[in-house]
């Protein structure tokens, strides 16, 4: 029972990864409710079947850390700025068109508390930004399919949406939005899987090398991943530069001068 309620607990963490590809076009703001309705609903989930874990299980309870405190202020000071603010109603619920507000701040420091208590070492946390990683390509690979004007209606018998924001409906004519729907977040967002996947990659190639010197045959497997990861991370780096977002640009540019 207990091992089931921890992978549920991962699995719903891991499904929140999924938010950059729900789209809903139902909805007023297709590109926002849905991210915002998956994340909450995944976040629900994780954090009763984390409940039910901690209460059989008392290694999983959380422990109090420097993170959960300063993050813990921040909502309570955020509060404080709501309930003394123009619109108590807007700050703590926020508005269909941001779904964020004190609302959403606590649903992520749930998931805070959540996932540092049942990812628990290095090789959990590694899957866990594998999985992000290839999420991250997707949205990237989707990017090009709304460059070309590549109409993905062959994914229609799934229960998901592939869509992208026309001409006519965004400020950004000329940007690339992805499933994302603004330009502003894919950039970042993207930054985010590169660095990601740069720090596997550099890990592929010193296995790759050590492989090499022994002679041992599974250097062929890292050199497909290496040509996948520095294909993705390229990919990426394009879309990046399509979205014209400037201020990621200039963050990575100075994440390689301080590694340098």
């Amino acid at each position: 029972m207990n091992r089931y309620l921890l992978w549920f607990v991962r699995l719903s963490i891991m499904g929140i990864i999924l938010a950059p590809l729900v789209v809903s076009p139902q909805t007023v703001f297709p590109f926002v409710v849905g991210k915002s309705l998956w994340i909450r609903s995944l976040v629900i989930i994780s954090v009763a079947c984390f409940s039910i874990l901690a209460y059989r299980k008392p290694e999983f309870r959380p422990k109090l850390s420097n993170t959960l405190v300063i993050f813990g202020f921040f909502i309570l000071v955020n509060f404080l700025a709501a309930v003394f603010g123009l619109s108590l109603t807007k700050s703590f619920w926020s508005t269909w068109e941001r779904m964020d507000g004190v609302l959403e701040l606590i649903f992520w420091f749930l998931i805070l508390v959540v996932g540092v208590s049942t990812f628990r070492n290095i090789q959990d946390w590694r899957i866990l930004f594998k999985v992000n990683i290839c999420v991250g390509f997707v949205v990237a690979v989707l990017s090009i399919g709304q460059l070309l004007d590549i109409s993905f209606t062959f994914f229609s018998f799934l229960p998901f949406t592939v869509m992208y924001l026309g001409d006519e409906e965004t400020y950004t004519v000329g940007r690339l939005t992805s499933t994302v729907g603004n330009p502003t977040f894919l950039g970042p967002y993207l930054a985010i899987v590169m660095i990601m996947a740069s720090g596997f990659l550099f890990e592929r190639f010193s296995s790759f090398y050590r492989f090499i010197v022994e002679k041992d045959e599974k250097w062929k497997k890292d050199l497909l991943l290496s040509v996948i990861l520095f294909s993705g991370i390229c990919l990426s780096l394009l879309v990046i530069l399509l979205t014209g977002s400037r201020g990621t640009l200039l963050g990575l540019a100075s994440s390689v001068v301080l590694l340098i």
